[in-house]
């Protein structure tokens, strides 16, 4: 009788569409899956007092990089009377940048169609999946429970494996791109972060064999 109240409106349909993805189950090959690669920056830690000012991610595929399927895009977001704050010494955007930027809601639709049949990826992923939520939650009046597969955690499994113990600071990304040799980047630019995430992400998956499962990294 009251099922007409779980019904999902127009505005939720992203959202909707996106829960609907056909995304691949641990049994599945490392090859056969379509991998989205994410970073964002925000003006603070929290969520519920902070925003999203720019997001960056690209796909890949057979365990290499889609290039042409990378994307940036800073955020016009409602900052407050202060505006980006400090926040702005640690990722560059100011606030006439942000006056530029895209629409929230439409950046959002735009990162759910391409992550629709994708493994989200992310390092130290709780901030992407709590911002994202919110995100989504505040523009849509519904949010996708994201799961992420997380480079931090992959790179602290593998390294336990050999025995090799190393500072918590050793976790952030520049350090996990410099132990593996892999190419240094700018730091806190979403796009740049996101190639950075990828290749260390390939570089994890170069220690499993062929015929890896994604299970595999979750392990």
């Amino acid at each position: 009788m009251w099922k007409w109240f779980s019904r999902p409106t127009p505005l939720q349909q992203p959202v909707v569409r996106y829960e609907q993805g056909k995304r691949p189950s641990r049994q599945t090959a490392l090859d056969d899956c379509i991998f989205m690669v994410v970073d964002i920056e925000t003006t603070g830690l929290d969520p519920q007092r902070h925003q999203m000012i720019s997001i960056g991610w690209l796909l890949m595929q057979k365990r290499t990089l889609d290039l042409g399927s990378a994307h940036y895009q800073v955020i016009r977001a409602p900052i407050g009377d202060s505006g980006v704050g400090q926040s702005a010494t640690i990722h560059g955007i100011h606030n006439q940048q942000l006056a530029d930027g895209g629409e929230l809601s439409e950046v959002l639709v735009a990162f759910l169609q391409a992550a629709e049949n994708a493994v989200l990826v992310a390092h130290h992923s709780v901030i992407e999946q709590q911002f994202l939520r919110k995100a989504c939650q505040n523009c849509f009046g519904r949010a996708p429970n994201f799961r992420f597969l997380d480079t931090l955690k992959i790179e602290g499994r593998q390294l336990q494996r050999r025995n090799i113990t190393v500072r918590q600071d050793e976790f952030r990304l520049p350090a996990c791109l410099k132990r593996h040799q892999l190419p240094m980047l700018q730091e806190h630019n979403a796009l740049e972060d996101a190639f950075g995430c990828a290749l260390l992400l390939q570089k994890q998956m170069s220690t499993l064999g062929a015929d890896a499962e994604l299970g595999d990294l979750l392990t």
